[in-house]
Parts: C-alpha cells; sequence; structure tokens
C-alpha cells in the first residue's frame, strides 16, 4: 500500500514537473527555502513558544496544516511564474 501511494505521487509529480519543462535550479531554491521556512516556524513553536499563530505561541497542528498548504501553493505559484 505504501510503494503504491509513493508511486502514484512520484507520478504525479513528475507528470506537474514536465508540464512546467523540467525540474530547474530555481524551483530547486524554491523548495529548499520553502523548507528552511517551515523548520524555522517549528523551532519558534516547539521550543520558544512565540508562535504567533496560536494563543499559548506552542505547536499546533491547524497552524503547521495550514503552513504546509500555504507553501503548496506558493510551490505552485512559483513553478508556474519560472516557466511562463
Amino acid at each position: 500500500m505504501k510503494n503504491t501511494l509513493l508511486t502514484i505521487i512520484g507520478a504525479i509529480g513528475a507528470f506537474v514537473s514536465s508540464i512546467f519543462g523540467g525540474w530547474d535550479a530555481g524551483l530547486t531554491t524554491l523548495v529548499i527555502f520553502m523548507a528552511i521556512d517551515y523548520l524555522t516556524g517549528l523551532i519558534v513553536a516547539g521550543v520558544f513558544h512565540k508562535s504567533e499563530k496560536t494563543e499559548n505561541g506552542a505547536l499546533s497542528s491547524k497552524a503547521g496544516l495550514q503552513g504546509i498548504a500555504k507553501k503548496n501553493n506558493d510551490a505552485a505559484y512559483g513553478a508556474s511564474c519560472c516557466k511562463a
């Protein structure tokens, strides 16, 4: 089941990448900075408890999910701009 799901996700990623003309350095840079941004958000909320997304400043699965969704939208927009 896990291998099937990963294969489907990989095929979808390959298809989307081919629509935009393949993977290039700009998309790699975008993904790296998105990962750094997400990790620093986890550190701020998990270690320092200073997140502005929750009342107590701690980790929140809802805030994390919203952050991932926003990053996916940013990636789609960035990919379309890089290849436009």
